[in-house]
Formats: C-alpha cells, sequence, structure tokens
C-alpha cells in the first residue's frame, strides 16, 4: 500500500491555487470531479482540486511496511523528475497527487 501523505506547495508557486482553466487565461470553470478529493497537503495548505504536479513542489511518500521504499521529503526537479529508492528517477510533472499514487503503485508491484 502507498501513500502520497503530502504535497508541499512552494511559496512562489502561486498556479497553485488557480484551476488549469485559470491558469491558461481560460475563465471556464473546470469540470467537477467524481473522484473522492485529494490528500491534504504538507504544512495544513489543502491541495486544490484538480492540481497538477509542478517543478519545485515538496513531496512526502510513504509505503506501507516498507520504509526504504518511502521519502520523507523530495523536490520535484526542474525536468518534472523525482528520485526515489527501488524506482529510481519517475517523471511526476503534470500528474495529480492521485495519478502520482497509482503510477507508484505500479512500479513499486513490479520489483
Amino acid at each position: 500500500m502507498l501513500a502520497l501523505l503530502g504535497l508541499g506547495l512552494h511559496p512562489s508557486i502561486a498556479r497553485a491555487f488557480r484551476s488549469p482553466a485559470q491558469s491558461s487565461g481560460n475563465q471556464a470553470a473546470a469540470p467537477a470531479s467524481s473522484t473522492a478529493p485529494e490528500r491534504p497537503a504538507l504544512h495544513g495548505i489543502p491541495t486544490p482540486p484538480g492540481y497538477r504536479i509542478g517543478a519545485g513542489d515538496n513531496l512526502e511518500i510513504n509505503v506501507w511496511k516498507e520504509p526504504e521504499a518511502s521519502v520523507q521529503s523530495v523536490i520535484v526537479r526542474p525536468d518534472g523528475k523525482i528520485t526515489l529508492p527501488l524506482v529510481k528517477e519517475v517523471d511526476v510533472l503534470g500528474l495529480t497527487p492521485s495519478e502520482l499514487e497509482k503510477l507508484l503503485v505500479a512500479k513499486l508491484s513490479n520489483k
């Protein structure tokens, strides 16, 4: 079991608090998601609905009963990748926290 426990937002990333439609200049409302809301972020800052992971984001990843695969803090590099134990480099740019969780579960299942 994998838990993406937090997504710390870099203070200079204002786009985190805008919907993807607003970020692109389109003022139309983004469609409501039928999935469960994203998990809360580190430091008590909620992850905005539909938030996409970007360069500079700080992720906390915990793998149940696998402390060697867990990471307390990993910063998304400018190239959009993170480096994790067991799975090495992972391209996370543009993923939602839920999508990242599913990707990591799949990668760890193959180990």
